[in-house]
């Protein structure tokens, strides 16, 4: 039997093994040197673990509750600082943005498979690839300032992690949010703990909850209550609220949110956070995940309505406080709180200084990309307070985007498409060697794209960089109508002919339009199909070809696709 071996060094300080001791897991989380964690596991299990994946676009969203995980456990062996863990659980974990094959994030499970046990004080340990995140910075200081404003967050690491002598690179070792957890921080484990994907507290949001503690009692009483008191009149709301919610806390939670650019949250998306119903007050308190989509600029280019820069309100325990009378005034006074007490500029970007200096080394990026996004953070840090200022004083911005619809499924059958390209990886656009063709057919009706320009290149931007990029921008003749997609390839996968899945993962793809002069731009969809790589090389002058049979999978058709 063959064996791979997996080597995962974290940001950690070496202990002294396996403990019951809650005071031994505060080693596992310094920020001051690397700890060397081996797995050894069957490689063919590791072959399997890491292409296993969720159906985002073509299998229908649940009607009720969540997804079932596509993930499986597998035995392993963990070397932690030297200690030897024999049958430990480990899986891969993540959805779309952190769902690698190749850089796969990871759980490992210390008592999966031996009830009870843990290590230094951890039964869980969640490494998060950072593939989101060219700086690799962004979790770690978003859990920070999380924990510095007075909200119950994860605790934060940085990893490094090796698979059989081959390095991965820069991994986040983050707090598991489950029992252990809320013990700690609330002083009980015995509360409702909820995971909301996708969840908020009304109709057609309200059955995504996910309890992760008390899972034997179906009893969601807790969450029906605070959907209640979000029902109350104006006069009512806030007094009705703290019953069943700690509005304070979640006025430092949801500010925080807002203050640090998280762009997948519970205010801006409704998206990875965590509730917790603190039995001795009765109250939830909210609790922060996901970050490595923080320090990032809102996106309005594809959207009619201008949002605030200081206001994610989009969540409607947001909503509703931010619309009321009192609701922008509690904001932003605790917005300048946190502006006063906690984000320092100049603390903030010595602690990046004195982290990218502790990472460089590690970084698996081509050092321009890390340097990038290390250069993005700081400017972030620089000019996040200029541009709330002016919205904290005088009168409050308004909140205008209306609530959001529940999601019936994800996407809907638009088309299909065919092409090939062929360039050379590294040139410049619009070189003689970079050309390919575009057949799209949508409603019975096809149109050929011929005047086509290819470029080959590795992705330089917040979502798997680092990866070979193939992109192809095409027009159609005697017309204002364009096409464009991209292939964003695992590059375990960027081989010499070899025929690999668009589904997101392996390849991911978005195919947009655009029309007029000037051009709008706009997302048509995703693709699901095959592309076959006939020639590949991520080294500059190396000839790249391929061709691909795919379905479009989008929302909405083209407005203009017919004459």
């Amino acid at each position: 039997m063959k064996y791979m071996l997996i080597t995962i060094a974290a940001v950690i300080i070496a202990g002294s093994g396996l403990s019951s001791r809650a005071t031994d897991s505060d080693r596992l989380f310094p920020n001051d040197r690397l700890t060397v964690v081996e797995v050894i596991m069957d490689t063919n299990d590791w072959d399997m673990m890491r292409r296993e994946h969720h159906d985002l676009f073509t299998a229908p969203a649940p009607e009720s509750g969540h997804r079932a995980s596509p993930y499986n456990y597998y035995r392993a062996t963990a070397i932690i600082d030297g200690e030897r863990i024999e049958n430990v659980g480990i899986r891969k974990k993540g959805f779309l943005g952190s769902a690698s094959a190749h850089r796969p994030s990871l759980k490992l499970n210390f008592d999966k498979f031996v009830k009870g046990r843990e290590f230094r004080g951890l039964d869980l340990m969640t490494l998060n690839n950072n593939d989101q995140d060219a700086s690799q910075l962004k979790q770690y200081l978003a859990y920070k300032l999380f924990n510095e404003g007075g909200v119950e967050s994860p605790r934060c690491a940085l990893t490094k992690v090796t698979v059989n002598g081959k390095y991965l690179g820069v991994y986040s070792h983050v707090e598991s949010v489950n029992k252990q957890f809320v013990k700690r921080r609330f002083g009980d484990g015995k509360g409702n703990l909820y995971e909301g994907q996708g969840a908020d507290f009304r109709k057609g949001f309200f059955d995504k909850f996910e309890k992760k503690t008390n899972k034997k009692k179906s009893d969601y009483s807790d969450v029906e209550a605070l959907t209640r008191a979000l029902e109350s009149d104006q006069e009512s709301l806030f007094k009705s609220l703290e019953k069943v919610l700690n509005v304070d806390q979640y006025l430092r939670y949801w500010t925080m949110e807002s203050l640090v650019g998280h762009r997948d949250s519970y205010s801006a998306n409704q998206n990875n956070f965590l509730i917790y119903n603190e039995p001795k007050s009765g109250q939830f308190h909210f609790i922060p995940w996901g970050t490595d989509g923080a320090f990032e600029w809102r996106e309005t280019k594809y959207s009619a309505f201008k949002r605030p820069d200081s206001v994610k309100a989009e969540g409607y325990v947001a909503h509703r406080i931010y619309k009321h009378p009192d609701g922008p005034m509690r904001y932003r006074q605790q917005m300048r709180s946190h502006l006063e007490t906690v984000w320092n500029e100049k603390v903030l970007l010595a602690e990046l200084k004195r982290m990218q200096a502790l990472v460089a080394p590690h970084v698996h990026l081509p050092e321009e990309a890390f340097k990038k996004g290390v250069s993005q953070l700081e400017t972030y840090i620089k000019r996040r307070r200029a541009m709330f200022e002016p919205e904290l004083s005088g009168a409050a911005p308004e909140w205008k985007l209306p609530l959001r619809k529940p999601r019936t499924s994800n996407s809907e059958p638009l088309g299909t498409i065919t092409g090939s390209f062929k360039t050379i990886f590294g040139v410049a656009p619009n070189h003689p060697d970079a050309r390919g063709t575009i057949e799209v057919t949508i409603d019975g009706m096809t149109r050929q794209f011929d005047g086509t320009n290819v470029t080959g290149s590795v992705r330089d931007g917040a979502f798997r960089t680092g990866y070979p990029i193939v992109s192809v921008t095409a027009q159609e003749d005697g017309t204002m109508r364009g096409m464009s997609f991209y292939l964003i390839i695992d590059p375990d996968f960027f081989g010499s002919n070899q025929e690999q899945p668009i589904d997101g993962y392996t390849v991911f793809s978005q195919l947009r339009q655009s029309t007029g002069n000037p051009p709008v731009i706009s997302r048509l969809g995703y693709m699901v199909g095959t592309v076959r790589i006939e020639s590949a090389g991520m080294e500059k002058g190396d000839l790249i070809s391929g061709t691909l049979e795919a379905k479009i999978r989008g929302r909405a058709k083209p407005a203009d696709w017919k004459d």
